[in-house]
């Protein structure tokens, strides 16, 4: 539903400026040393998909928002019962926004969805972002987030203090993980490996969903190797099929 979260002033999170988590897909990896903000980052993600979870910790956090694509029944609920709204016809509207986004900062939810103090981030691209017609449509999409279960594994794990190595090995971008797909019967797996901690996590990709098989530590050398071995030859794959249709 959400495509991006961004936030400030929670826990060891500054509130002078937004952190953002972008690009949210079906399956999300987040990577970090002990004690750098992994776990209250899903407390975030939970805030934002688990309505009871909000009402309870929304404010300690400074600042909420949620990016959210505008949806073709979002439209139909903003023209309910209008032939059009200031010269928009539903159909025209749909044309000037279909593919476009919207930020949402949440804010309080009241006992119906009319009540509820979202704010909707000025966009001047979007026609009639400030008509009660478009916060009716959006409160009605926004009510989806009831219909969400957010649930925490937790497993028991010996936390021993991490070795310094100098520079960070991972960038804020995602570079020093290897991250590769193989067909795996009808469907296809993904393999992310951050080499420097020797660490594999396996996602399998079906078809409205997608499922965790394994993730293990890698003890000897040569099964790591094999491993980056595969990456290397999915790397010259992908490589041969941009010369190829680039030509």
């Amino acid at each position: 539903m959400f495509t991006a979260i961004k936030f400030k002033g929670y826990k060891l999170f500054s509130d002078e400026s937004l952190m953002e988590l972008d690009k949210i897909s079906n399956v999300n990896v987040i990577i970090g040393k002990n004690n750098s903000g992994k776990s209250s980052l899903l407390d975030i993600i939970e805030m934002v998909y688990d309505i009871n979870r909000f009402q309870s910790s929304s404010k300690l956090v400074s600042t909420l928002v949620v990016r959210l694509p505008i949806t073709r029944n979002m439209v139909t609920d903003m023209f309910s019962g209008y032939l059009n709204l200031d010269g928009w016809t539903a159909g025209n509207y749909w044309n000037k926004v279909n593919g476009k986004t919207i930020d949402v900062e949440l804010g309080e939810i009241g006992k119906t969805i009319w009540q509820n103090r979202n704010k909707v981030i000025e966009d001047k691209d979007i026609p009639l972002l400030d008509t009660g017609e478009f916060r009716r449509g959006l409160d009605i999409l926004l009510s989806e987030r009831m219909k969400y279960l957010f649930r925490r594994l937790s497993a028991e794990r010996n936390i021993l203090p991490e070795v310094e190595i100098g520079a960070e090995q991972l960038s804020s971008a995602g570079e020093g993980v290897e991250v590769w797909r193989e067909p795996y019967k009808s469907n296809s797996r993904v393999h992310i490996l951050p080499e420097e901690e020797r660490y594999m996590v396996v996602v399998e990709c079906r078809k409205d969903y997608c499922l965790l098989i394994t993730a293990f530590y890698f003890e000897h050398d040569h099964s790591l190797n094999k491993k980056l071995k595969k990456y290397d030859e999915y790397k010259n794959e992908l490589y041969k099929a941009k010369s190829a249709s680039s030509k």
